[in-house]
């Protein structure tokens, strides 16, 4: 098992690299982008934004509260989590 799993890490290692650092480049290009919120997002809540015809999990940078239908930029992505602040 550990010759099989060397000899696969060895083989495979630049594609898994690859894949790594496009999944992080896709995650730098969101900040900055507009969401449009899904429902009302109370300050320090998690609530559910649009991007890119996508719902997202987005949480509040800043401490006012933001309405459903507002639009919002992204301030940055933690994991599968976008945080934003009121244009």
């Amino acid at each position: 098992f550990s010759v099989l799993s060397l000899g696969g890490l060895l083989t495979l290692r630049k594609s898994l690299l690859r894949r790594l650092s496009r999944q992080h480049a896709m995650q730098a290009e969101l900040v900055g982008e507009q969401a449009v919120l899904t429902g009302d997002l109370s300050a320090g809540e998690e609530g559910t934004a649009e991007l890119r015809g996508t719902t997202w999990t987005v949480r509040t940078a800043s401490e006012l509260p933001l309405k459903a239908g507002q639009r919002c930029l992204v301030e940055r992505v933690d994991g599968l989590t976008l945080w934003v602040d009121a244009e």
